[in-house]
């Protein structure tokens, strides 16, 4: 069977080499061509980009832009996250309120089998609940240590702004 194609494209948008052993073998030149063809796309790219103060100024702005977007997307990804997770808090005060209901309910069946279905249940139901009280504690955890992150960081910050530059 002979590889029409070194190179397939994944769906990720990235390339991936098919047997290099077998295409190197079967097509070497190819191949190497290639690489090479790659290798001058790329490398004409960043020759291509331009030095001067204006470009620079240029990228500058468009990098405060993006800077400013970034900032306002996690600030919109943290007031998702905190949404979620308080709906989490929410939804496992009422799952607890049903799973005491159903033990009162248990405590009131006379046949054996059922009953034994039913701690079945709420036994499998506990762990449930356990473990999704386990994982909002650590999301909540994670948020608060994430947070206090970045106020040390932006407390670094300022103080390192608020230092005069010592002359070289």
């Amino acid at each position: 069977m002979r590889i029409r194609n070194p190179v397939a494209l994944l769906p990720d948008a990235t390339y991936c080499l098919i047997a290099p052993d077998a295409c190197q073998r079967r097509r070497g030149g190819q191949l190497k061509s290639i690489l090479i063809l790659v290798l001058a796309i790329t490398t004409s790219a960043l020759f291509g980009q331009s030095n001067s103060s204006d470009a620079q100024g240029e990228q500058t702005t468009a990098k405060s832009g993006s800077a400013a977007a970034l900032l306002q997307h996690l600030a919109q990804v943290k007031q998702r996250h905190e949404q979620r997770l308080q709906e989490s808090k929410t939804n496992i005060i009422k799952m607890r309120g049903a799973l005491d209901q159903m033990r009162a309910d248990t405590a009131n069946i006379k046949d054996v089998a059922a009953k034994s279905v039913a701690l079945s249940n709420i036994g499998l139901w506990q762990m449930t609940l356990d473990n999704m009280q386990k994982n909002v504690d650590a999301s909540d955890e994670m948020t608060k240590r994430r947070d206090e992150i970045m106020r040390l960081r932006q407390k670094q910050r300022r103080e390192s702004q608020d230092e005069p530059s010592e002359p070289k």
